[in-house]
């Protein structure tokens, strides 16, 4: 994988569009840990910038331009910018991990490492005027850990091997990025490192058997991803969209040239003789599905109760875009992260430039999903699904957004297991994913019709009239994009995974533990987990719980260094407030109108040791001047095994010699 290097030759402030409360104007770009990024979108927006430039100058065609970075008319282009990260993010995310339960290390306290506050004000005629004076955080350019100049890379992914030399030529003629940078930030070196990857194609042969098997794969957001719907908690990866992502990259691998007549792609993209899962969250080392909707929330002690299994009492809050995972007992319940982040749009000849935001599902989580497939086809996909692979999942996957990669992978024979049924009782039938039935062209949306296709997949033992219990049925839009012919596809009405359908058993029997009914199946449609009354009255309202969805910690090694250089940081800060403490505590006693500051202050810097310095404090021989000396020292070092005892001093008598300048009017006596 080719990489861009970004070398800072000044101060930088990649602005995240927002402010900061009241403190900050113009804030940096950070991700979760508080490291500073430089968001892919940005570095795509300035070498298409370069790439016009060199249009201008002959250097570049307007066919590669546009081949390179598409076009406001639905043209896609052919290279995908990943955000710039520090040269060593993946050891210093290790390290931040690794002290996790340390407040130094805190997102918060990782963003004063590498920041400071910069402010301006707008002049007229030379004075500084009223009400403009704006804040900005800006980025160092010294690494904290080494002093050096700090150095980022971004990822890049190239459609055609031929685009990077051209991506290489945009990369010098790249001079500044961020706000100000006619205000001297912004000044940076871009090159291009690595060598595109082979593309040559593979083969694999087709096995035997048409037993069906299931490959279980885990995959961690290496960025936020964009998916349809997140603004409205649809935070699950749809089946489409990993259908899409692994067809194309069959193709690149094994080189399908017509992939509609081809029999081993149908069978695994298009027919249905595949199943592709959504990818859900991971919750406790588990794949999660779709809340079941009889569980609802009470907001007065954020208890989970079973609508089915007792009468709940207090507001109830749905778990409606969260996931669960069910343990003999119960069910252990996570929502997912999200972030917003707000872009800006330059102006066209035809549209104005505008800053809009867009909703995202956090980066580090961890995903899972499965594919049932026939056993011929195992090592095919297997290749395909190997531990570091990339993905790229979502919207906005040329830039910043959609990166993904393969954690683990493994497969196995496929099979269900059969439950005991008795007439009479009820049984359940819970969605684990998104539902659609047909009925004469159109999708079929009232509960009792779905009860009814139901049963008819299942068989006689069960009847979709006078349930004994209510259903519990939300709907939601999918729709989706067609890449090939640049057109939305349409739009249609669905189950909700999660919802959950009563259904009345008519005979003694043995029923699928869990089934795949209905349209799209290869997309991840119609997969139904059906319980029995016996095993929903064992769901005990105490064993739900709520949780976090797992993240990935397969990071780097530790970065020994930055620990240290955080931990001095944190040392400091203590060490200043802790000074500060002191001052407040004996600045208005009066024993201090006698301090000479210059003097103490020389006397701590030449001392070797606190019974040094107070020897040399009783040797003043004025006494006003011995006794404010003498007094400051008793207060600042109650303890005398202080192991910072000379920073803490000077920060006293920092505190003390601004406070004095303050009093006097900025003059000090």
């Amino acid at each position: 994988m080719i990489k861009i290097k970004i070398e800072l030759k000044t101060d930088l402030c990649a602005s995240n569009g927002m402010s900061a409360g009241n403190s900050l104007d113009n804030d940096l770009c950070f991700d979760s840990y508080g490291l500073p990024v430089i968001p892919g979108r940005r570095l795509k927006g300035i070498l298409r910038q370069g790439a016009q430039f060199l249009q201008e100058n002959r250097m570049l065609s307007a066919e590669d331009v546009t081949a390179m970075f598409g076009s406001n008319l639905g043209a896609e282009g052919g290279i995908a910018i990943g955000n710039a990260e520090l040269e060593n993010a993946q050891g210093i995310k290790a390290a931040i991990h690794k002290q996790k339960n340390d407040p130094g290390f805190s997102p918060t306290s990782i963003i004063r490492l590498f920041t400071y506050t910069k402010g301006q004000t707008a002049m007229v005629n030379g004075v500084a005027d009223e009400q403009t004076l704006r804040y900005t955080r800006v980025l160092s350019m010294f690494d904290p850990v080494n002093n050096a100049p700090l150095v980022f890379y971004a990822p890049v992914e190239t459609a055609d091997p031929c685009f990077a030399e051209k991506l290489g030529l945009c990369c010098q003629s790249v001079r500044h990025i961020g706000l100000m940078r006619n205000r001297g930030l912004g000044w940076v070196k871009l090159s291009l490192e690595g060598e595109c990857e082979s593309s040559e194609k593979s083969y694999v042969p087709i096995g035997t058997g048409n037993d069906e098997h299931v490959i279980a794969y885990t995959v961690a957001l290496d960025s936020s991803i964009v998916l349809p719907g997140c603004s409205e908690q649809l935070t699950a990866i749809p089946g489409r969209s990993i259908v899409g992502c692994i067809a194309s990259a069959y193709i690149l691998k094994y080189g399908c040239s017509d992939p509609g007549n081809d029999t081993a792609f149908c069978d695994l993209f298009l027919n249905g003789k595949a199943k592709w899962s959504d990818l859900t969250t991971v919750i406790d080392g588990k794949r999660s599905e779709p809340a079941p909707l009889m569980l609802v929330e009470i907001k007065n002690n954020a208890s989970i109760v079973n609508r089915f299994n007792s009468s709940p009492d207090g507001k109830q809050k749905s778990v409606e875009g969260m996931f669960a995972v069910r343990s003999r007992d119960g069910y252990c319940i996570a929502s997912v992260e999200k972030e917003t982040t707000a872009h800006f749009s330059h102006a066209t000849n035809k549209r104005a430039k505008q800053l809009y935001y867009r909703s995202s599902v956090s980066s580090r989580l961890l995903y899972s999903g499965e594919v049932i497939l026939p056993a011929k086809y195992i090592e095919r996909i297997s290749a395909l699904l190997i531990p570091g692979a990339g993905l790229r999942l979502g919207g906005s996957k040329s830039a910043q957004y959609s990166e993904c990669r393969i954690t683990a992978a493994n497969n196995k024979a496929f099979h269900t297991t059969a439950i005991n049924v008795h007439k009479g009782e009820s049984v359940f039938a819970v969605l684990a994913s998104d539902l659609l039935f047909f009925s004469d062209g159109m999708p079929v949306l009232d509960n009792s019709e779905i009860r009814e296709k139901l049963c008819s997949v299942i068989g006689d033992a069960v009847s979709a009239y006078e349930p004994r219990f209510i259903d519990y049925v939300t709907y939601h839009t999918i729709g989706g994009y067609n890449a090939m012919w640049h057109l939305q596809k349409q739009q249609r009405t669905v189950v909700s995974g999660g919802s959950v359908f009563c259904l009345t058993v008519t005979k003694d029997a043995q029923l699928p533990s869990e089934l795949y009914v209905g349209e799209y199946l290869q997309e991840g449609f119609g997969h139904i987990r059906i319980i029995s009354s016996a095993e929903m009255g064992r769901l005990s309202d105490n064993k739900n719980r709520k949780c976090t969805v797992d993240s990935d910690s397969s990071k780097g090694t530790a970065d020994q260094a930055f620990i240290e250089a955080v931990e001095r940081l944190y040392e400091k800060e203590n060490v200043s407030q802790c000074a500060l403490n002191i001052y407040e505590s004996i600045k208005d006693s009066g024993d201090l109108a006698g301090l000479v500051y210059g003097r103490i202050r020389l006397m701590t810097e030449q001392a070797a040791s606190i019974q040094d310095l107070e020897n040399r404090i009783n040797a003043i021989k004025r006494d006003a001047a011995r006794e404010s000396a003498k007094f400051l020292f008793k207060n600042v070092f109650v303890k005398r095994d202080c192991a910072n005892w000379r920073e803490l001093m000077l920060a006293v008598l920092h505190f003390y010699n601004y406070d004095k300048e303050t009093r006097n009017g900025g003059k000090n006596e």
